[in-house]
């Protein structure tokens, strides 16, 4: 099958009708008419039905179309690697990052930019279940997820960290009744403070839930939020506590605004890899990003002697 012809179906499914498909492609109506011929003759089906009001597509040409998207991507994909070994290291990179990192993103935006000034990254944050479904429906080429590597076997990961998660309030706030002093801070105590937690679509509200159950508490949140800097706010304006990895307040801790007592009893932590899926061969220019996150996250971690840790 010849990719122009693809191409020329392509369009017409998604647009609706020759004739939108013709200036969208700027090809003259009847030569799209005999590509789409041609097809239906060389694969023996009808690709459309006509009627009055355009075209719609047979069952064998949804079948047709679905594949052409894939068949696009993979084109793409190879073209970016073949220009990839053209000199320096160029191309695009979607990288997908979960809430508590974005602190950390321009900083490795920059980094990248220093190293690699002809690759161009485009961020996405999500939670960890939507950053595997796209990392597995190519909508992100590269992922830091939650989870062991040797778990993701869907997944092409490499370990990043080991992040803890720490009781977070606010240094003169007297009303989250939590000693500031104190280093750590036992989980079953945190059925007597005004807790702020992420929403139950979190990995990490996840983890909370697992640990408050083995320590035999029920958490009842004060506020419930998907977005880290809204639960800093709140802390800051002395709402109560939060439960947060040390990562995600890393600025707040180093000027003293906010403090910091490692959850114990149980100590509650988690993995944080870094993901290409399995499926996609990574391009030389994601190879490169996925070089700079791995040494960038190290290095933070050695200089602050603390654990990267996630939403």
């Amino acid at each position: 099958m010849d990719i122009r012809h693809l191409r020329c179906f392509y369009y017409v499914a998604d647009l609706g009708s020759v004739t939108r498909a013709s200036s969208f492609l700027h090809v003259t109506q009847p030569a799209i008419s005999r590509t789409i011929r041609a097809l239906e003759d060389e694969l023996g089906v009808p690709l459309f039905e006509r009627n009055g009001r355009g075209v719609t597509l047979t069952e064998a040409g949804t079948q047709l179309f679905g594949r052409c998207q894939q068949i696009f991507q993979m084109v793409e994909d190879t073209r970016r690697e073949v220009i990839s070994f053209a000199g320096s290291v160029s191309g695009d990179v979607v990288l997908g990052v979960p809430p508590s990192l974005f602190a950390f993103t321009p900083g490795l935006l920059t980094r990248c930019r220093e190293l690699h000034p002809h690759i161009h990254i485009r961020l996405l944050d999500g939670f960890n279940g939507y950053l595997q479904d796209w990392l597995l429906a190519g909508a992100v080429d590269l992922a830091v997820l939650n989870g062991r590597a040797s778990d993701l076997r869907k997944y092409k990961a490499t370990h990043l960290a080991t992040d803890r998660l720490y009781v977070i309030g606010r240094h003169d706030d007297r009303s989250s009744r939590a000693p500031a002093v104190a280093r750590e801070i036992a989980f079953h105590t945190l059925g007597d403070l005004p807790v702020i937690l992420p929403t139950r679509m979190s990995a990490l509200r996840k983890l909370i839930e697992e640990a408050a159950i083995d320590a035999g508490i029920q958490i009842r949140p004060l506020h419930e939020l998907d977005s880290v800097a809204a639960i800093k706010e709140l802390i800051l304006r002395g709402e109560g506590v939060a439960i947060l990895p040390l990562a995600s307040i890393a600025r707040e801790l180093e000027s003293g605004q906010l403090w910091a007592a490692r959850l114990t009893r149980p100590e509650v932590q988690r993995e944080l890899v870094v993901a290409t899926s399995i499926d996609r061969p990574a391009s030389k220019a994601v190879r490169a990003v996925q070089e700079v996150i791995v040494k960038d996250f190290r290095t933070i971690a050695e200089a602050l002697d603390y654990s990267l840790g996630f939403l």
